[in-house]
């Protein structure tokens, strides 16, 4: 039996132990960046409507024949314009004859009041010439709104679509004449999702882009968000006023809104790609004096590439971006900039 040389079985030991030593002394090649502090804002998209912020569809109150039409199709006007005036023939003379009997009943309460003075006269008859009289008049106020109401008026400024009948046409009461809207300002609904109840509020600003005017981002303001959720869809319906002075927008248009709902002064940020999830955790390998350390982390909000650190990190710390599959607590390494976390 041939025995080992001792010197063979020494050198063999010392090979083992350096190929041992060497991976835990050797400096593992990472790429780093710095943890920095900026504003961050979170922001919600969502999809919404435009809306004329006052609409009526405009109708008579009483029966007749259009006699004048007194608009052109889709021209603005102003409260208490004409648009419509009805045949106002049969109101006009019965204002006539309620006047005149108006005329008659004023003479007979006079001469009631004078006899009852001359004692000729009771006042029971005087009585009954005044409430004659308060009836007339009443009346003669009823004629005269009857006629009034053969004026059709716009109830607001705004601006009219098509008439819907012609000059001639019979019309009946609450019959639709004409659509009238006031599109300045516009309102714009839309929904966000019910964990952002608290994070909107009335003033909040928000824009919002349209397909008429691509590459355009137009802005709004929150007037209104709704107490209630909806229980379907376990979403907030939310307002906002966009002001219009030149028409371009026109209700019904699809917009395309983003709120933004959370802002952040001091936040801080780091590469997406350093966060190491681990065992239903974040980790994140900070460089300290050469050497990567795992630290916990806990995250805040997300934009494209970067990510919040709520606690774990202060602005300043190196965290590993690359490489961090090939380390171990302790290790150290030959870092190279990867960049901030912009």
């Amino acid at each position: 039996m041939s025995r080992i040389p001792f010197v063979d079985v020494a050198l063999a030991a010392l090979v083992f132990a350096l190929l041992l030593v060497q991976p835990a002394t050797a400096q593992v090649p990472v790429e780093i960046a710095t943890a920095e502090q900026r504003a961050l804002a979170e922001r919600f998209q969502a999809a919404g409507t435009l809306e004329a912020d006052r609409a009526v569809t405009v109708g008579p109150e009483v029966a007749g024949r259009v006699a004048a039409v007194a608009f052109p199709d889709g021209s603005a006007v102003s409260e208490n314009q004409v648009l419509f005036r009805l045949d106002d023939a049969f109101a006009r003379t019965q204002l006539a004859e309620a006047e005149a009997s108006l005329s008659a009943d004023e003479a007979a309460l006079r001469r009631a009041t004078q006899l009852a003075g001359r004692q000729v006269g009771t006042e029971r008859a005087v009585e009954e010439a005044r409430a004659a009289l308060e009836t007339t008049r009443a009346r003669v106020q009823s004629a005269r709104v009857q006629l009034d109401k053969t004026v059709i008026r716009a109830p607001f400024e705004g601006r009219v679509d098509f008439r819907r009948v012609d000059i001639g046409a019979y019309v009946t009461p609450g019959q639709p004449l004409v659509g009238l809207v006031d599109i300045d300002p516009l309102k714009l609904r839309f929904k966000i999702a019910e964990r952002f109840a608290a994070a909107v509020k009335p003033g909040d600003e928000v824009s919002f882009t349209v397909q008429a005017y691509p590459g355009e981002v137009l802005q709004g303001k929150v007037t209104v968000v709704s107490p209630v959720v909806d229980v379907n869809g376990r979403s907030i319906t939310v307002q906002a006023s966009v002001a219009n002075p030149d028409e371009r927008l026109k209700p019904g248009m699809f917009a395309d809104v983003t709120l933004t709902l959370v802002r952040r002064g001091n936040a801080i940020v780091i590469p997406e790609q350093a966060v190491v999830p681990q065992g239903g955790r974040d980790l994140v390998f900070k460089v300290v004096d050469g050497k990567a350390s795992p630290v916990p982390v806990k995250l805040g909000m997300r934009q494209e590439g970067i990510v919040e650190v709520v606690e774990g990190l202060v602005p300043g710390d190196t965290v590993v971006t690359a490489g961090q599959m090939k380390l171990q607590p302790g290790a150290p390494v030959a870092p190279r900039q990867s960049g901030s976390a912009s």
